[in-house]
């Protein structure tokens, strides 16, 4: 996070308490009930403005093979700390030539998008399309948000840039599958347009314990 927006944080998250006090102090119409009442839809309005902020702020590009040593240290923090990622911290390859190898073959089938807080990758979504004919026109869709930038939209405006490189490149069905317990990345995916096309029994272990995936798809006009 880069110091213009920390300044604006910090003084954007003062003006309830503020707000609150001179009402309290000033107003003769209005009683500590009221205040509270107030307090609370100004918290409410400021967390919304914040995520607003935050995401005008970050950056949004297809990534490229100098992205390779970003990424593997992207990958290895959202791997520590999500447990509905498929590869469980430790599992992903660290090779800095790999990376750069599976980022060379990005292109017509498929894209990498990352969306970025200065040079720190916050998020990334993957589309890759069919490669036949008959599956040409579907594509599938992977995504990932490092954990203190979720629920801030950064999800849903990966999810929009996919759609748009879809949109040209003549995709006409996304699909995906999360965790039946992964329930902001379902929220974003509904509020995104997706639904619900089916369930994958028992596709996942999780801390020993088997766990059911979604399908998901939409369509794209």
């Amino acid at each position: 996070m880069n110091k213009n927006k920390r300044s604006i944080t910090a003084f954007v998250k003062i003006i309830p308490f503020f707000a609150c006090l001179y009402l309290y102090k000033y107003s003769k119409n209005i009683n500590a009930s009221g205040v509270m009442i107030a307090f609370s839809f100004s918290e409410f309005f400021i967390s919304n403005y914040l995520s607003l902020i935050g995401n005008i702020m970050l950056k949004y590009r297809i990534a490229t093979v100098d992205d390779a040593g970003n990424l593997i240290k992207f990958f290895r923090d959202l791997d520590r700390d999500s447990d509905f990622m498929l590869l469980s911290e430790g599992e992903r390859s660290n090779d800095l030539e790999n990376q750069k190898n599976i980022l060379s073959k990005i292109g017509l089938n498929s894209t990498m998008i990352l969306c970025l807080d200065e040079s720190d990758i916050t998020g990334f979504i993957v589309v890759s399309r069919g490669l036949y004919l008959r599956n040409k026109h579907l594509a599938n869709l992977v995504l990932g948000v490092k954990k203190n930038h979720r629920n801030q939209g950064v999800g849903k405006s990966l999810i929009s840039h996919a759609l748009k490189w879809c949109r040209e490149n003549k995709i006409s069905q996304l699909e995906l599958t999360v965790a039946v317990e992964n329930k902001s990345a379902i929220a974003c995916y509904l509020s995104s347009g997706f639904f619900f096309s089916g369930i994958r029994k028992k596709s996942l272990m999780i801390k020993n314990h088997y766990m059911d995936e979604y399908y998901m798809s939409r369509s794209i006009e």
